[in-house]
Formats: structure tokens, C-alpha cells, sequence
């Protein structure tokens, strides 16, 4: 068929025009494919008939040919007896519908128009031709149609190949199944490609998808039609998961996980039957697989673990969306019975994000496995199976891409695991350290004697890092075991007992880490009785260690697990099962053999503690190996039971050491030792305040372990003949008393009956401790022996297990029955494991006296507990006769006293045992160091009387508990504490020198100025721009920059802009220094900008900014350069069509040669073809002839290309109809029922949806609710209510439901403007801060501060407090100067001045009457005569008196901000503008104070007599009134007591003094008789100078009266404002002004 232009256009109008499309036989007609009907079939029988043929309209597309016969046909022809022909020719495109005839013919010649049949004809586009037809008349008679002889018997027309061929495709190969991948609507899918090697030919295939062979209802098989693309159909791996009716449960289709997936593929020529055999594809397997061997062989002597991997071979998903599958999980329970532990839980977990598409895998969590250490179990090897069971929750759900819910894939599946686990029993050694001690090696060998004094290697390791080392101390003439420490890799825990008072020795628990920091392994515990007294330590790796506290001694029980057969060394010997050798020394040789009395000293030395032991070290070197701190579980039917850290350690319960003391919590029991607190905190130097660290700063410390343990050396044992020298104990006596305490005990004959134990083994052993220490309890410790080594083998012996009421296995009653906690100490009868005391007696073991209150003994650290090195919030209570009880109690009794600022109060707090001597007590929190000066009044010392109880009512004597502050105190025993020198306290508060003030850090401690009051910071350099002064950007940028800035101090800056600054627009600039710029200037423009720190000072730096041009060419744009600074006008071009650093070289994308076949044309940003004749399309790559790549059939219908213009099209694909040519969605919903759908029909391209009403899912045949906020469809922001075909949202307190309904926004707590006083308020969520100006403080600023308890600021008189500030005043009488500190006089006259009844007078005239007394000086404008100095106004005011005079020296430290420097020319010169300023400004400071002072009426002045070296040292004089009673050190208190921050301030300054460098002292007056005017030679003289006198006072006198105008003129100080001054003359003339400079005298 060929397709002209006009036909293209007719197509595509019928494509345009769908209105008629329903009416039109070109696309309706019934297709017909039979070649029989060819001119060219010609037959004698069989002949066809169309006498059944159903009227209407019919294409015929048989390869013979689709057009009717237009000539006579002879019969036989066309596969009939009578041919039926078309009578005239065909109509043309454009005759429409045309009315025609056909023949019936019976022959040739005169036959061939017999019967006439009236017919329809009408030419199509795409140039085929549709017929109206009705059946024939009679039979055999049939319509011919077309011309091509028909394919032999066996053989099929191929269109592609236009010729006969074979029946059916010939597939190239077997299918590909591809590996499984989640595509782009979110779907797992399996993909099968279909090997066929010649593409777009008419081949059709069927695809069918197998799980283990078999085919599923639910899994259809698909059709796939060869169009020229890739040939492959997808298999939903929705279909591999159970699904489940979510209305009534029911399975609508079963799992398929864990089964073989296999695509199988046949072919046929589309529109024939006839199909190939079914090739199959190679599996998939489709499931969970765990990669181990069948066999897992987990030994207990193993100390690694075996990691179980495991992963899914198929991605999948949880809810259809990428986002929401981070969290998408399964998890598989298996189980294994006892014996293994298993990490974390008993589950296999994967995730669906750990999908890997190269290893298509999706790895799961790693599993560790261990055998669990039985702590010496004698148990038979046991093999277990893992077993898997199915996953749990995992609901089908609503996928995106579907109408209804779909499984998730793994839904009913359970794994198989197939894998066997054996675990394989291990022995364990044993040693004991009793008595004085001796010691029974792992091989049980010649016992070992170690009596000599200090540190000792037990046992230790030669494989890996562990090692026990016991203490010992003196017992009597000899030593025995006071303290343990047990190391396992970096875990070291403490029992001991060394620190005690001999006779009344308590244990005491702490652990180490090897930096001090690391908490301790979570797999280390120590477990107690409930006595405290005994104690189990144990390690990972199975290793277990008892240590039994007496009062004096300690017994010692090790335990090595089977890892260190052969790998051990130390005083418990070489562990090999030959008992021959196990006293190794440390070269490997043996110890001389030895005797009890002369005891192995070699041996003892030899493995004597070489550096610093496990006791005394502080931090030590750690190890690679890392114990897993992971939790591991015992995996049993499926169930996890108890999950914890040490689970692959089973503890022996039977011991009755069974109080775990805890650590990793809040309030832990088992503390670590301060000695290894201290090496962490050396560690953090850099930590400046350990407060802020809680590893470092905490209570859960013991302090005990801080003691100083002298190893003696020298010490030399005694053993002691028989009998004993102090109370004549015989051998024999001895004997007795040891048979007779193993003999009382009650289980010695079972042990002895059940476990062949020898129970006289220990006689020897207690008879020589007895021997050496005269002490007949040790008797009780060989029965002790006895007892815990029976006990150990009632439990590991599981063969004489029984069981009890609960099915359970456990050891022989007739054992446990009889163990009880030190034999009730003789004062109890021991009835099933437990005590029941004698009257007056309680505790476990019977020991205690009823209703007696514990001793107390001591608080550790002396009471003391510094609040720099932790909270002080608990305490160690260190006393006899504790009981663990339900009523163990604390009572804190805080008094009132000098140290204490809390009112009287008592209180009970929980006490809670530590050991059998300790018990730890809450506190409340103390006042010392709570808060800052600026919030609450505090305290530098507080002290709390500490006492304990047992039952609540009866308590111990109290005890001084004192928490101080170390920065400021020095405490000592008995709570005693002096104030530190060089620092300060404010307000209750100690703070170092230097330290800056919490609230305010322009305050600081400065001792020598203050030391309780705070000081203004003396030296705050200014912060410094560090950002280029010039900002550039390119016209039309939005350019935002951070301008940089460095403040001297690291304090924080502020940036502000100047408003006066021209060119602010489109400029911000934040105060944190973030700067934009969105304006369009032009011209460049400055801008002054500030920054200021927090105590005020500031920089300016003018910054100016200017327009770039932007250098990219051909209309590039400039784009910032991220890898350098904003506003530096660095840039990078972005060219579209150009290349090149500015854009300066176009793109030619002609160089690739796009065009196939034609000619490219380079342009701008782009390229065009011009084609070669013959070829079309965008690069010239498709030939005119190929119709098919013009598409000339529908999307999705084969077509073949014919030649010659014309094709072939296939049919239309499913849901659609039409000629091939042109296809047409068939509207399935115009009948939905027809279709089955109930509710809603949705039609959809190609098909249709039977689906629901929004916010309903359909589970046929009904539409439920979807649970939006089940399946996480909702849009809610916070909280989803569902409702019916709905949801709501809601939002949690604090946020609103915003406009849309759905999101949450932040409720804008800062719009009722919370915060007061000019307080900043922060919205946070659900919440709001407020940041307080100076001045204020509290939650909303409500709160004023008082700066003025802290610092007077600098005030000359007082500093009075303001609502958020405060402000300096001065007396009355005076004002506060500009500088807002100074205070100036307001009077009219400073001062009073000389007077008498006479009218005032100008003194220059008329002098002074007593100028030895007197000066002229100008107040107001007005001369008069006032008191010199050193002279003061008395008689009235008439009369100038001498003062007494005290002399005085301070030193300066500096002056305005400034160091004081003394200079020859400066300071040193009375007259010099330095001296003078200076001298005035003291003596202004100085008449304030003491004219304030409450002696102010006898002071009469001060002046400044000289400045002097050392650093600067001023000379002064103080004048008072006679008989004024005042002393020196009346004088000094009163200048000292009046001092603020150190300073002497005035109107033109601050002076900072020295306060301790102050003297004052009384100037020396002469005595009577050696006053020069009764030295005899003056009276000799007097007469003699009479007339020389005389002369000269007359000279004088006629001088002064002829030179009136000339006065003496001085200099009135500010430091004489406050003098007594009056006109001694009493007139008021005129004042001609001040004296002449040449007239001074």
C-alpha cells in the first residue's frame, strides 16, 4: 500500500476528526484473513462457502491480497465451485460508499454473470478497500479476493519477508530471565528477554512466568508483539508475597518466595494458532539465603565469634515510595535452642535501602555467635538447628501504581535455613589464695606459700590480656590477702579491703578503664551476696574471680577459661593438667621445693608485681581488642528471652552471689576509682571546666582506692613453733579445732558422699594459719572452702541436675538446700539456702544484732568534697554493722553557721549498700556554687551532718560532711577552711583572679583592686575588620556576603551601619555581620560600618561598593565562583552556545557529524540537517521509504514495511480499535457493568479501572475506607486522624493547622511579646527564649540586676541601682558631673572663708592679717582670705589654727587606664602640668572621702607633697583639728574603708591605688626643750637682730603700702576647695585683680 500526500493528510484528518470515527467501515469493518479466497487457489474439492457469511462490512488482509476479483473467475477458482466477483471497477477515495454488483459464476464464456449480488464498496485511506457484503445464494459459492497464489501445505506467509516461509519464529535462543530491579513507579519486577533475532517482523510470542515449574491464576501470561523494539515482558513481584483479603482474611493468592523463578516462551506469526514448543529461561531463586556452611562448630574454648551473614536475592519495598522506605524493614525470628548467644536479638533483619544492584544483594545485620561460657558446666557437645520462622507485620498496603492493595513480597514466607549448629563443651581451671595465703595452682601441684608483703601476680594470661593480682598485708607475723584487681583487656576491676583498719577491714569495689573516660564494658559484671562481704567478678571471656573479705583476710578463687590451657603464669602455676610442673618461674624453670615453715621466697619474689600494679595505676596502655557492646540473647522456640550485655557468660546462681552491683546508669553501685578519674582528667587539660563534662564530673567515684600502699620489701615473716608463743595453742589443738569446724558444717558429709570431696584437704592449710596468727576464725574459713568448692560442683556437675516444678534442670536440692551465706556465722540454722537466726540476731548471715544503729567509722576524703571536682551530691558512709535492707537510710541534717546559708532542715533519703561497709547517701544540693552573683546570693563552704541507719529509726553518730569551693578555699579535716589569697568572693561566690564575670564579661576578679567586689575589665582591645574594603558585584546580582571580623578576645561582635552614610539602599546588614546587596546602583558609594564588642569597644572601617562589568562575551552570564570569596568580584561564565573563560569561542556541534545522511549547518546553540535525497528525520537517519520509522501504524501495532510506499499494520493493540492504521480507545465504562465494576469504572488508555470514590480503596467486591494515616498517604505535617473516605490533621501543642489544612506551623510565641524590659524574643518550637539587655535577667527579662552589689562602676560618692542599670550620685550639695561618676560642689562659695562684723573687702588691698596663716585667694570672683594649709578655721571663723598633721604614702598603679610612670620632668617637677593634674585629682579623691567619713568634721583638708620612684609613690599630708582623738590607723581604715574597686576618682579621672602599699603615721612634733626658740644661742642673738628686724619690717611696711595692687597670688587646688576660708579684712571694695607675677613673694 502506498501513501500518497493526500492520503497522509486523509489519515491524519481522521485522526483530527473523531466524530464520525464510530461510523466509519474503514475502521470497523470485520478483518478476514483467508487466502483461500486468492484467484490463484484453484481446487476440484473441499470447496468453501459463504452462504453462512454474516451481513456487513468486511476487509480482507490475507497476503494473497485484499481487493475483489474485477474479472470473471472460472469455477474451482478461489477455493469455491462458483466465484463471486466484483461486477465494474473500484471506486476511488473520494467516491465514498458505493452501491455495486458482484457475479456469481458458473464458467466462462456465457456463465460468468449467472446471479447478481447487490454489494457496498468503499476505498479507504491507506489505499485498502472495505466491502458490504451478505452471504451468497447458495453453495459451494464464495467472494474472490486476491490474486497471489496462497503458501504450500506446512507453510505460513511472513509479511516481513514477503514470501512463504516456516509455520511458526524461529527463537534464537532460550529467554533471560534478568535480574530483579525496582523500576520507575517504584515496583519490584522481574524482566524476561526473548531472543529473536529479526526485529519489526510480524512474530508474535507468549510469555508465561513459572515458580518451581508450576504456573500460578494469579500470574497470567502476557503477549508480547514484535514491533521492532526490544522483545521482553515483566513479571510484578506483588505476585510473590501471600495476599490476604484485608476484609475477611482470606488467601487470594499464596507465597511464592523461596521457590525458582523461570520465564517460558513461545511463538506464532501474529493471528495464527500455530505456536512453537515453550523454551524456558535459567532460574532465579527468590528468597532469604544465610551464606554458612551446613555446619557451624562453635567450641567454648573459642574466644571469637562466628558472624552469621545472610541476605535477600530480592529488592522490595514497604510502602511504594523511595522516602518512606528508608525505615522499611523485615525481620524473620529463628531460634536455636540454649548454649549460643546471639547479638542484639533473635531475629534476621534486613533492610530494604541495603539493596545493592551489583551484588544483588540486600545484606542483612550481622549475627555474632558464641558458645556461652558455663562457668565450668560439664555438659555433652549439642547440635541445634537454626530454624526460621515468618515475619510479622507486614501489611499489604496501597501502592501508588495500583488500585488496590498489593502484598508485601516476603508476606508468608518462611525461610529455610538448613544450617546446624554444634557447640562443644570446655573444662575450666581453678586456683585458690586462702589464708595467710596458701595457694592451690590450676593443676592442683604442690601447694604454694606466699607470705611475704605487697603485690603479687595470680594469674595471668601469656595469650591474650588478662591478669589477677592480689595485696597482701600483715596477719599477725606473717601476710594475707586484703585486695584483688582483675584486668581484662581494658576493664580493670578493684576488691579491696587494704585500705581498711585491720580487724575491722570492709571490701570496697571501683573499676578502671584505660583512659580514665570509657565506661566500663558492658559484658564485666560483679555480683555480691547480700552481705556485702563476697564478691564474683566477671569477664568476658569467662573468667571469674571470688574474693571472700573477712575482717582481717581476704580468700581468693580464681577461675581461667579453657582459652589459656597452656597460655597461664603467676603464683596459681602453669596451667597444662601435669601437676609436676606449676611452680614455672618467669623464665620457664621451676621453683625449688620448700616446706611450710620456709615457704616458697623464690617463687614469691619471683612473681612479685614488677612497676606499678593494678591498684596503683592511674591510666594504663590499652589493647586493639574491643569487647562488643552489643547485647546477646539465648534464641529458645523463637521467643528472645532476657537480652543483656553479659549473656554469653552463664553465672553460677548456686553460689548465692547473686546481688548484681550495677554500672552503666544513673546511679550506679560498682564506681570508678578517683585515681583513674584523675588520669582523664589530665587527659582533658584542655577541658576548662570539668562541669561541663559529665565523663569526668561525677559523684559514682571511690575515693578509697586513694591511698598509699607500702609493699615492704624488707619485711620478713615469722612462723611460729607450736605451741604459739601468745596464747599456747597446741598442733593437736589446732587439729581439733579445724576437723570440728569442718566437721559442723552441714553439708560436709553430703559433699563429701555426693562429690568424693576429701573435706580434711583444708586441715593443714587452717592449721598453719592458726600456727602464724593465733586466730582460731581461720577454722571457719576451711569450712568455707569446703563449701563454695561443693557448691561449684553441684553446679557444674549437670548429670545430677534435677527437675523442678517447672520443668526446669537445676543442681540437687540436697546440696542448694544446705548452702547458706557464711554458715549463718554460728548464729542461725541454715533451712533450704536460707538463715533462720537465733532471737537477736537478723542479716542473711545471722551476724547482726537486732536493733543495734551501725558504728559510724569515717566519710572518705575527710569529709571534704570540693564542688570543682564533682556535684557533692552523694556520699560514701564508711561504717560497721550495715544490713542491706529495704530500710536502709540516710539522714542529712544541715545547721545554720557562718559556712551555712540554709535554714536548719533534716531529711531521709534511700541508702543504698555499696559492701558490708559503705553505703552511699543522696544529698541535696548545696548552695555552693549554684547560680552566679548576678541570681542568687551564695555560699563558699556548707556543711551537712551525715548519719545512717538499718532500719529507719535507730541511727549512727553523725558525721561532718563539708562541700566547699576550692577555687577560693582551702578546707582540712573538720571542716575547717581559710580564704585563699588572690581571689575573689562575691556575693557568696569564689571566682580566680582574672576570672571573668558569668553574667557580664567586661567584669573580672581582680584582687589587688577588690576581692569581693567585681572590677571593670582594665584592658579590652578593639575587634578588627579582617574583610576587604571594596564589594563588588555585577548589575542585577543579588549579592549577599559575611563581612569578617576578629575580636582580640574571641568575644562576639556586633555590626551596625552608620544612617549617615549615603547610598543605604538595597543595602542590609545584620548584626551578626551578613550583608545584602540588592540595588541598582550605578555610581559607587561608601558606607561607614562599626563593629563593637560587648564591653564597647569598636572599629570603623568605611567599605565602598561598586557595579562590575560583567566580562562574559556573546551574552554569557556572569555566575558567582563558589570557590572564592563574595564580593571580591570573582566570576565565572556560563555561555550558552559559546566556550572559552569569557564565552569568546562559539560551539560548533557540527564536529560530531549528527547528520547520517545530509548536510549540517552549524547555528548558534544548535545544529540543522539538510538531507540527502531519500532520507528525512531530525539527523537524516531515516529513509523516505521506511514508513514504519515514519510511523505509519499506530503506536504499539507492528508494521512492516512493504515496499514500494505501502506497509502492513497488525492489529490495534488490546483496548483499542481500528483498522491498525488508526486505533481508537474502546470506552469500556460507557457499559461498566458489562465489565464488572460495582462502583466507579475509570477508563484509562487502553483499558479501564474498576475503582472506588476518593479516599476508598477497592477489595472486591467492596470499597473500604483507606486508612490514610495507616499507609501514610495523608499530607498531614504532624498528627493524621482517619476518617471515613477522609482524614483530619492535627497539631501537637504550640503549632497551628496552617491555611491548606494540613501543615503544622510554628505558633509565634514571641508575638505577645513575652520578654520585658527591651528583651529579644526567640520563637522556637513550641517555645521561646528571651535574650536580656544589660542590665536584667529571668525568663522574660523581669528580673533587674543590682550592678551596684557587685561594683560601685567607677562612682566618686555612691552607685545607686536603676531598673536595668544604674547610676552614680553624690552628697547634697553637689552634682554629678558630664562623666556621669565625678561629683561637683553647687554652692555659690566653695568653702567658708575668714569673717568678721566688717563689711568684706578685697584681700589684694588690704592683705591678709595673718599671712604666715592666711592667703589671698579668688572665690567667685571675689578675694578673700583663707586658711593655708596645714591650718584650719576656728574662734568663730576669725581665726586660722594650726592642724595636726599626718603624713601619708600610697602607691599608683595607673592613672585613666594607664600605667602610672614616674619622670624627673613629669611627676618629679612640682609645677608641671603632670604633677599638677595629678596632685589635684588625689587631693580631690581624697577630701571626698573624708569629708564623707564619720569623723568628717575633724578633717580639715589634704595636699599632695610630692611624687617619688617606685612605680609611683605620691607623699600627702592630712590635716585635722587639735585634740581631734584620731589615730593613724583611724585614718588609714577610714581612706581604706572608702576605696571602690581600688580606685581614687575625680571630675578629671581614675586613679588605681595599691591599698596595701597605704601608710599613715602622725608627724613628730619636737619636745619643749629643744623648740629652737629656747636654744640659748637664739636668745643670745635676739637682741643683737632686734634693729635688723626692725629695718627690715619697716622697708616692708612702706613697700606693701605703696605697691597695694601687689599680692601674693597661689594657686588654690582642688584638694582645698572643701577649707575653711573667710575676708579677715570685713570690706567689700572694689577688686583691681590678681597680683602681678613679678609681685609674688
Amino acid at each position: 500500500m502506498k501513501l500518497s500526500p493526500a492520503v497522509a493528510v486523509m489519515v491524519l484528518t481522521v485522526f483530527m476528526t473523531g466524530s464520525t470515527f464510530a461510523d466509519d467501515p474503514c475502521l470497523t469493518a470485520t478483518e478476514l484473513d483467508e487466502p483461500h479466497r486468492s484467484t490463484a487457489h484453484v481446487v476440484s474439492g473441499g470447496f468453501s462457502c459463504d452462504n453462512t457469511l454474516v451481513p456487513g462490512w468486511y476487509r480482507f488482509t490475507a497476503y494473497t491480497g485484499g481487493k475483489m476479483a474485477e474479472e470473471c473467475q472460472d469455477t474451482g477458482h478461489c477455493g469455491t465451485r462458483t466465484p463471486v466477483w466484483l461486477n465494474g471497477n473500484h471506486p476511488d477515495i473520494g467516491d465514498g460508499i458505493t452501491d455495486m454488483k458482484a457475479c456469481v459464476s458458473y464458467g466462462l464464456a456465457t456463465m460468468c454473470c449467472v446471479t447478481e449480488i447487490p454489494i457496498q464498496v468503499k476505498k479507504c485511506p491507506g489505499g485498502f478497500y472495505v466491502y458490504n457484503l451478505k452471504e451468497t445464494y447458495g453453495c459451494p459459492s464464495g467472494y474472490c479476493v486476491g490474486s497471489e497464489a496462497p503458501c504450500g501445505p506446512g507453510e505460513a506467509y511472513n509479511f516481513y519477508h514477503q514470501q512463504c516461509g516456516d509455520m511458526t519464529p524461529t527463537l534464537t535462543d532460550k529467554p533471560v530471565l534478568h535480574n530483579p530491579i525496582i523500576d520507575e513507579h517504584y515496583k519490584v519486577v522481574y524482566k524476561c528477554e526473548i531472543m529473536y533475532g529479526t526485529p519489526g517482523d510480524n512474530a508474535e510470542f507468549e510469555v508465561a512466568f513459572l515458580f518451581d515449574g508450576e504456573l500460578y491464576p494469579d500470574v497470567p501470561n502476557a503477549t508480547v508483539t514484535n514491533t521492532g523494539n526490544s522483545l521482553h515482558a515483566y513479571l510484578n513481584a506483588w505476585h510473590l508475597g501471600e495476599y490476604r483479603n484485608p476484609t475477611n482474611n482470606a488467601i487470594v493468592w499464596e507465597s511464592k518466595m523461596g521457590k525458582e523463578i523461570t520465564c517460558a516462551v513461545r511463538a506464532n506469526w501474529e493471528g495464527k494458532a500455530e505456536k512453537t514448543d515453550w523454551i524456558s529461561s535459567d532460574p532465579k531463586w527468590a528468597g532469604i539465603k544465610i551464606d554458612a556452611h551446613h555446619l557451624i562448630n562453635l567450641p567454648q574454648a573459642d574466644e571469637s565469634f562466628y558472624e552469621l551473614t545472610y541476605y535477600s536475592t530480592v529488592p522490595f519495598t514497604c510502602w511504594g515510595y523511595s522516602e518512606m522506605d528508608e525505615t522499611c524493614t523485615i525481620e524473620f525470628p529463628f531460634w536455636l535452642g540454649e548454649d549460643v548467644g546471639v547479638s542484639k536479638s533473635c531475629s534476621l533483619t534486613i533492610r530494604a535501602k541495603e539493596w545493592s544492584d551489583v551484588t544483588q544483594r540486600a545484606v542483612g545485620e550481622t549475627i555474632e555467635m558464641r558458645a556461652i561460657k558455663d562457668q565450668g558446666k560439664t555438659n555433652p557437645t549439642k547440635t541445634m538447628s537454626i530454624t526460621l520462622g515468618t515475619p510479622t507485620n507486614l501489611l499489604a498496603f496501597p501502592h501508588p501504581q495500583s488500585s488496590h492493595f498489593v502484598p508485601h513480597l516476603f508476606n508468608g514466607y518462611t525461610p529455610e535455613a538448613r544450617i546446624q549448629v554444634r557447640v562443644e563443651d570446655a573444662r575450666e581451671g581453678r586456683c585458690t589464695s586462702t589464708g595467710d595465703p596458701h595457694i592451690t595452682t590450676f593443676d592442683r601441684g604442690p601447694r604454694a606459700e606466699n607470705i611475704a608483703h605487697g603485690d603479687f601476680v595470680l594469674y595471668a594470661s601469656t595469650a591474650r590480656m588478662f591478669e589477677v593480682q592480689s595485696r597482701h598485708w600483715h596477719c599477725g607475723s606473717v601476710t594475707c590477702n586484703c585486695g584483688v584487681a582483675v584486668r581484662e583487656d581494658n576493664d580493670i576491676v578493684i576488691i579491696d579491703m587494704c585500705q581498711s583498719e585491720y580487724g575491722f577491714a570492709h571490701p570496697t569495689v571501683s573499676f578502671k578503664t584505660a583512659d580514665g573516660e570509657t565506661p566500663l564494658s558492658h559484658a564485666v559484671t560483679v555480683d555480691r551476696d547480700t552481705n556485702g562481704k563476697k564478691y564474683k567478678v566477671n569477664m568476658p571471656s569467662g573468667a571469674y574471680v571470688v574474693a571472700d573479705a573477712r575482717s582481717t583476710y581476704m580468700q581468693i578463687t580464681v577461675h581461667a577459661p579453657r582459652v589459656d590451657f597452656q597460655h597461664t603464669k603467676g603464683l596459681c602455676g602453669y596451667w597444662d593438667d601435669d601437676p609436676s610442673n606449676d611452680l614455672r618461674m618467669r623464665d620457664g624453670s621451676l621453683s625449688p621445693p620448700h616446706t611450710w615453715r620456709d615457704w616458697h621466697h623464690e617463687y614469691s619474689e619471683e612473681w612479685r608485681v614488677r612497676g606499678t600494679s593494678l591498684f596503683d595505676a592511674e591510666c594504663f596502655t590499652p589493647t586493639n581488642a574491643q569487647v562488643p557492646d552489643v547485647e546477646y540473647c539465648e534464641c529458645i522456640d523463637g521467643n528472645n528471652l532476657e537480652c543483656d550485655f553479659n549473656k554469653l557468660v552463664m553465672k553460677n546462681t548456686v553460689s548465692n552471689i547473686n546481688e548484681e552491683i550495677t554500672h552503666g546508669g544513673n546511679d550506679d553501685t560498682l564506681r570508678r576509682a578517683s585515681r583513674n578519674n584523675l588520669c582523664a582528667r589530665r587527659r582533658k587539660r584542655d577541658v576548662s571546666d570539668i562541669r561541663n563534662d559529665p565523663e569526668l564530673y561525677t559523684d559514682d567515684l571511690n575515693e578509697l582506692d586513694n591511698y598509699e600502699f607500702d609493699p615492704q620489701i624488707s619485711f620478713v615473716p615469722v612462723v611460729n613453733d607450736w605451741p604459739t608463743p601468745n596464747f599456747g595453742i597446741t598442733e593437736d589443738g589446732a587439729r581439733g579445732i579445724c576437723q570440728e569446724a569442718v566437721m559442723n558444717l552441714t553439708l560436709a558429709t553430703t559433699c563429701r558422699d555426693v562429690f568424693g570431696i576429701d573435706i580434711f584437704s583444708k586441715v593443714a592449710s587452717c592449721m598453719a594459719d592458726i600456727q602464724v596468727t593465733e586466730d582460731i576464725s581461720y577454722a571457719l574459713s576451711a569450712a568455707d572452702e569446703i563449701e563454695e568448692e561443693c557448691s561449684e560442683l553441684a553446679y557444674q556437675n549437670t548429670a545430677l541436675y534435677e527437675t523442678n516444678e517447672d520443668g526446669v534442670a537445676v543442681p540437687p536440692a540436697i546440696i542448694t538446700s544446705q548452702l547458706c551465706p557464711r554458715q549463718c556465722s554460728q548464729k542461725g540454722e541454715c533451712v533450704n539456702g536460707t538463715c533462720q537466726c537465733m532471737e537477736g540476731f537478723t542479716s542473711a548471715d545471722c551476724s547482726m544484732q537486732v536493733g543495734r544503729a551501725p558504728q559510724a567509722l569515717f566519710l572518705p576524703a575527710k569529709g571534704l568534697c570540693d564542688i570543682r571536682h564533682r556535684p557533692c551530691m552523694k556520699a560514701t558512709f564508711i561504717a560497721d554493722g550495715l544490713v542491706d535492707s529495704e530500710n536502709l537510710t540516710c539522714r542529712v541534717s544541715i545547721h545554720g553557721g557562718t559556712r551555712q546559708v540554709q535554714s536548719d532542715t533534716t531529711g531521709q533519703t534511700e541508702g543504698r549498700m555499696l559492701s558490708s561497709g559503705e553505703v552511699r547517701c543522696h544529698l541535696p544540693r548545696s548552695p555552693v556554687a549554684l547560680g552566679t552573683p548576678a541570681e542568687r546570693e551564695g555560699a563558699v563552704t556548707h556543711g551537712m551532718m551525715l548519719s545512717v541507719s538499718n532500719d529507719g529509726q535507730r541511727f549512727s553518730q553523725e558525721l561532718l560532711f563539708t562541700v566547699y569551693d576550692s577555687v577560693c578555699q582551702e578546707c582540712f579535716d573538720g571542716g575547717v577552711c581559710i580564704w585563699k589569697p588572690n581571689t575573689c568572693i562575691i556575693r557568696g561566690h569564689c571566682f580566680a583572679d582574672g576570672e571573668a564575670d558569668p553574667n557580664n564579661w567586661c567584669q573580672q576578679c581582680l584582687p589587688q583592686f577588690s576581692n569581693h567586689t567585681w572590677t571593670e575589665r582594665p584592658v579590652n582591645r578593639a575587634p578588627r575588620f579582617n574583610s576587604p574594603s571594596t564589594i563588588s558585584k555585577v548589575a542585577g546580582e543579588n549579592l549577599t556576603l559575611t563581612i569578617g571580623a576578629v575580636d582580640p578576645e574571641g568575644r562576639q561582635v556586633i555590626f551596625s551601619k552608620d544612617p549617615s552614610s549615603p547610598g543605604h539602599n538595597g543595602v542590609q546588614l545584620q548584626p551578626n555581620g551578613d550583608l545584602s546587596w540588592y540595588g541598582h546602583d550605578s555610581t559607587p558609594f561608601n558606607m561607614l560600618i562599626t563593629i563593637t564588642d560587648e564591653c564597647g569597644a569598636s572599629s570603623q572601617q568605611t567599605f565602598q561598593f561598586q557595579i562590575m562589568g560583567c566580562p562574559c562575551q556573546h551574552q554569557g552570564s556572569c555566575i558567582p565562583d563558589v570557590t572564592r570569596p563574595r564580593g571580591q568580584g570573582f566570576y565565572t561564565c556560563e555561555c550558552p552556545g559559546y566556550t572559552g573563560q569569557y564565552c569568546e569561542t562559539e560551539i560548533n556541534e557540527c564536529e560530531s557529524s549528527p547528520c547520517t545522511n545530509g548536510t549540517c549547518i552549524d547555528l548558534l546553540n544548535g545544529y540543522n540537517c539538510t538531507c540527502d535525497a531519500g532520507s528525512t528525520g531530525p539527523n537524516c537517519d531515516i529513509s523516505i521509504d521506511d514508513l514504519c520509522a515514519l510511523g505509519a501504524c499506530f503506536p504499539g501495532v507492528s508494521c512492516i514495511n512493504l515496499g514500494g510506499g505501502e506497509v502492513r499494520c497488525g492489529r490495534c493493540p488490546s483496548g483499542y480499535f481500528g483498522n491498525g492504521y488508526i486505533c481508537q480507545d474502546i470506552d469500556e465504562c460507557a457499559d461498566a457493568q458489562a465489565y464488572g465494576c460495582n462502583h466507579i469504572c475509570q477508563n484509562v488508555p487502553g483499558s479501564y479501572r474498576c475503582t472506588c470514590q476518593p479516599g476508598f480503596i477497592l477489595v472486591e467486591p467492596d470499597c473500604i475506607d483507606l486508612d490514610e494515616c495507616l499507609f501514610g498517604t495523608s499530607e498531614c505535617s504532624h498528627i493524621c486522624t482517619n476518617t471515613n473516605g477522609s482524614y483530619t490533621c492535627h497539631c501537637p501543642q504550640g503549632l497551628v493547622l496552617g491555611p491548606n489544612g494540613k501543615n503544622c506551623l510554628d505558633v509565634d510565641e514571641c508575638a505577645s511579646s513575652p520578654c520585658k524590659n527591651g528583651g529579644q524574643c526567640h520563637n522556637g518550637d513550641n517555645q521561646y527564649t528571651c535574650t536580656c539587655p544589660r542590665g536584667w535577667i529571668g525568663p522574660t527579662c523581669e528580673e533587674d540586676i543590682d550592678e551596684c552589689v557587685l561594683t560601685n562602676h567607677g562612682c566618686e560618692y555612691q552607685c545607686a541601682n536603676t531598673p536595668g542599670g544604674y547610676e552614680c550620685t553624690c552628697p547634697e550639695g553637689y552634682v554629678v558631673e558630664a562623666d556621669g561618676k565625678s561629683c561637683e560642689a553647687t554652692t555659690s562659695v566653695q568653702g567658708e572663708v575668714l569673717s568678721t562684723s566688717q563689711e568684706s573687702t578685697d584681700c589684694r588691698k588690704s592683705g591678709c592679717p595673718d599671712k604666715d596663716a592666711q592667703e589671698c585667694v579668688e572665690v567667685n570672683g571675689i578675694f578673700v582670705c583663707q586658711c593655708v594649709a596645714g591650718y584650719y578655721l576656728a574662734e568663730g571663723g576669725t581665726l586660722c589654727k594650726e592642724s595636726t598633721v599626718y603624713t601619708g604614702e600610697i602607691t599608683i598603679a595607673t592613672f585613666n587606664g594607664h600605667e602610672a610612670v614616674f619622670t624627673d620632668d613629669g611627676l618629679g617637677t612640682q609645677g608641671s602640668q603632670e604633677f599638677i593634674e595629678m596632685a589635684t585629682l588625689l587631693e580631690e579623691a581624697i577630701n571626698v572621702i573624708l569629708d564623707t567619713n564619720s569623723h568628717h568634721d575633724k578633717f580639715k583638708g589634704c595636699k599632695v607633697k610630692s611624687f617619688r620612684h617606685g612605680s609611683v609613690i605620691v607623699d600627702f599630708e592630712v590635716y585635722v583639728v587639735e585634740n581631734a582623738d584620731l589615730s593613724a590607723s583611724d585614718l588609714r581604715d577610714a581612706i581604706l574603708n572608702s576605696l571602690t574597686n581600688n580606685t581614687l576618682s575625680g571630675e578629671n579621672g581614675v586613679i588605681v591605688v595599691i591599698p596595701s602599699s597605704l601608710q599613715v603615721s602622725q608627724q613628730a612634733t619636737a619636745a619643749t626643750d629643744q623648740l629652737w626658740y629656747n636654744n640659748p644661742l637664739y636668745l643670745s642673738l635676739l637682741c643683737v637682730g632686734c634693729a635688723v628686724v626692725a629695718t627690715v619690717l619697716i622697708v616692708g611696711t612702706v613697700c606693701l603700702l605703696t605697691s597695694p595692687n601687689r599680692r601674693r597670688k597661689m594657686v588654690v587646688s582642688d584638694s582645698m576647695v572643701d577649707m575653711d576660708m573667710v575676708d579677715m579684712n570685713g570690706k567689700a571694695e572694689g577688686i583691681d585683680g590678681p597680683a602681678a607675677e613679678d609681685d609674688k613673694c
